[in-house]
């Protein structure tokens, strides 16, 4: 349950610093996919900064209520508002957060929010079970949302040296012959980051394979 009283505030806060250039600018680089305020980062993190500290105890007893309640509504700057209170401890994350997870990577989709929420919440999650791991990642990896699809393959931007490659490999050979930006494109990322690590591991594996889409091969090289 969440206490309305304290949505009203932070929505008194952020709509009192509606701008209408802003918010068309914002709009339009978002493709018109979503309807904005106007109010820019910098503003967000101050507003929640204040709102987060007067609230803390509330907010982080009922964490993802609020956060699916700020997901449900209209401007895309409360969804950011979400994966502001979803950060305060992303180490929690386990198993029992995962049907929350999915809800935040199909529900308003788009890369600004799934990236995050793919590399940090389900990032997390997966890291505490391997057996789990390789479970979510055949099945959304199968799934016919590509969001689910590119966060089976970015979900291990943030391991560093425990990224698991053959896995990685796996979800990125499925992949080949797709046409779809979005998939290519983590395909492409996931690679450039194991790199910075693990160049040599990334060199072999693009040198052996022959149907890897040009994005990928131009973003998974781009370190090497």
């Amino acid at each position: 349950m969440i206490e309305p009283k304290i949505i009203d505030q932070l929505i008194f806060e952020v709509e009192n610093k509606y701008d209408a250039f802003y918010a068309k600018k914002m709009t339009d680089y978002m493709k018109g996919h979503f309807s904005f305020l106007g109010v820019a980062s910098p503003m967000r993190k101050k507003i929640f900064a204040s709102w987060y500290a007067q609230n803390k105890s509330e907010l982080l007893s009922n964490q993802i209520a609020y956060a699916r309640h700020l997901w449900s509504l209209k401007f895309r700057e409360y969804h950011y508002f979400a994966m502001l209170l979803l950060s305060k401890g992303v180490s929690k994350y386990d198993e029992q957060y995962l049907e929350d997870c999915k809800y935040f990577i199909t529900t308003h989709s788009w890369w600004d929010t799934v990236d995050w929420i793919a590399s940090n919440m389900l990032g997390s999650i997966l890291k505490k079970d391997k057996q789990l791991q390789y479970q979510v990642c055949e099945d959304w990896s199968s799934s016919d949302n590509i969001w689910l699809q590119r966060s089976a393959i970015i979900h291990q931007l943030k391991y560093k040296m425990e990224v698991d490659h053959e896995l990685l490999f796996a979800l990125i050979d499925g992949t080949q012959g797709s046409k779809e930006f979005f998939i290519n494109k983590a395909s492409g990322w996931a690679l450039r980051e194991l790199s910075k690590r693990k160049p040599q591991l990334v060199r072999d594996y693009l040198a052996s394979r022959d149907s890897l889409s040009g994005l990928t091969v131009r973003e998974g090289s781009k370190y090497l």
